[in-house]
């Protein structure tokens, strides 16, 4: 059964009323993903910023969808918060309805409807680009992806980092990263690449 849900996208048209300060929009900056031995490590940053200034130490960037999936949000806080707590809510209806699990690929090709959906608001500045990860029980296996502003996504084969400290996150997650290691190793390194990150 499908559902529709486009009415409860907001209208971003009166974004561009005058006095609108984007600067003062709370951001979040870094969240990363690897795929590690056991299935995918997802971390980030507690940092939100407005401008130049922290609007936040305590952002929880790092939100369940369900049992067996995460959103990492980077970008406008707002938007980002609100898409997570709506994906989560759809995958509680949709396996209401359907008796069922939406496929982990299924969860990605709405994660990616909803960042589309967003474009109009994303044209005003308040973008949101996260990265969803997840265990694959047909495959069995943790996956990845990352997605573009207008909801392009794409599945990464070991790791990927977002947000403005995303580009230090992946050098450091590029020199240290084995896909064979344990947890705890896994979490070492999602650790330093967040340190990496915060330094620049």
């Amino acid at each position: 059964m499908a559902v529709d849900h486009t009415q409860l996208v907001p209208d971003w048209s009166r974004l561009s009323a005058p006095g609108l300060d984007l600067e003062q929009v709370p951001h979040g900056t870094t969240v990363l993903a690897f795929k590690y031995a056991d299935g995918v490590i997802v971390a980030g940053d507690r940092l939100a910023t407005e401008g130049p200034r922290v609007a936040s130490r305590d952002l929880e960037k790092v939100l369940a969808t369900d049992d067996y999936s995460l959103i990492a949000i980077a970008g406008a806080a707002g938007p980002a918060l609100e898409m997570a707590r709506l994906m989560r809510i759809e995958l509680e209806h949709y396996e209401k309805i359907e008796g069922e699990r939406l496929e982990l690929d299924g969860k990605a090709n709405r994660l990616s409807q909803m960042v589309r959906a967003n474009l109009p608001a994303a044209m005003q500045g308040l973008v949101v680009v996260p990265l969803f990860a997840g265990y694959d029980l047909r495959r069995r296996q943790g996956r990845l992806w990352k997605f573009d502003v207008t909801g392009g996504r794409y599945e990464e084969t070991e790791y990927e980092a977002t947000g403005s400290g995303g580009l230090y996150a992946r050098e450091s997650l590029k020199k240290s990263y084995d896909a064979s290691a344990s947890r705890e190793g896994g979490l070492r390194a999602a650790l330093q690449a967040l340190a990496d990150a915060s330094d620049e």
